[in-house]
C-alpha cells in the first residue's frame, strides 16, 4: 500500500463500500420485485375467489328456488327463479371470462384441475335448468349437480390462503373463507 498514491488509496478505500452498497440495494431491489410478484398473484387469485363466491352465493339461491319449484310442480317462485337464472348467468360469464384471462403457469395441478372442473360443470347448467323447468329431473340428481360444482367453487375461496404470504392478510383471508 506504501507504494499506491493518495489517490489511487482513497480510490481503494471508497470501491469496498461503494461495492457493499451496490450489492445491498440489488437484493433489496430483488426482494421488493419478488414481493411485488406475489403481491400481484394474491390479489388476482382473492379477485378469482371473489367472482367465484359471488357465483355460488347465487347458485345456492337458485338450488334453493329449483328444488321449491320442483315440489311445487312448477307452481312457485317461476319468476323467482328466472331472475336468479340471469343474476347466475351474469356472475358465470365473468368468472369464465376471468378464467379465460387468468395466468395459470404459476399454479397447483390441483387449481388446473378444479378450474377444469368447474368450466365443465358450468356448461351443463343449461340442460340441468331445461330440466327442472320440464320437471324431469330428481331432487337428488339436482343437488348431486349443484354440490360438485359448490365444491369445486369452494376450492377457490379455500385455497387462497395457499397463494398468501402476508400474515395480517392470511388472518383475515382464513376468517373470510371460514365464513
Amino acid at each position: 500500500m506504501e507504494n499506491f498514491s493518495l489517490r489511487n488509496k482513497i480510490i481503494i478505500m471508497l470501491i469496498l463500500p461503494i461495492l457493499v452498497i451496490l450489492l445491498m440495494s440489488g437484493e433489496t431491489l430483488y426482494l421488493k420485485v419478488k414481493e411485488t410478484k406475489s403481491i400481484k398473484k394474491t390479489s388476482s387469485y382473492v379477485d378469482l375467489s371473489l367472482k367465484s363466491t359471488k357465483l355460488l352465493n347465487t347458485l345456492q339461491q337458485e338450488k334453493e328456488y329449483s328444488l321449491i319449484f320442483l315440489k311445487s310442480y312448477g307452481k312457485k317462485y317461476n319468476k323467482e327463479l328466472s331472475s336468479l337464472r340471469e343474476e347466475a348467468n351474469n356472475h358465470k360469464n365473468e368468472l369464465l371470462s376471468y378464467l379465460d384471462n387468468f395466468d395459470t403457469k404459476s399454479y397447483s395441478q390441483e387449481f388446473l384441475s378444479s378450474t377444469k372442473k368447474v368450466v365443465e360443470d358450468l356448461k351443463k347448467i343449461d340442460e340441468i335448468r331445461k330440466k327442472v323447468d320440464s320437471i324431469a329431473i330428481s331432487d337428488d340428481e339436482l343437488l348431486n349437480y349443484y354440490q360438485g360444482l359448490n365444491s369445486h367453487l369452494l376450492f377457490y375461496i379455500n385455497d387462497v390462503l395457499v397463494y398468501n404470504n402476508d400474515g395480517k392478510l392470511s388472518k383475515k383471508l382464513q376468517a373470510y373463507s371460514s365464513l
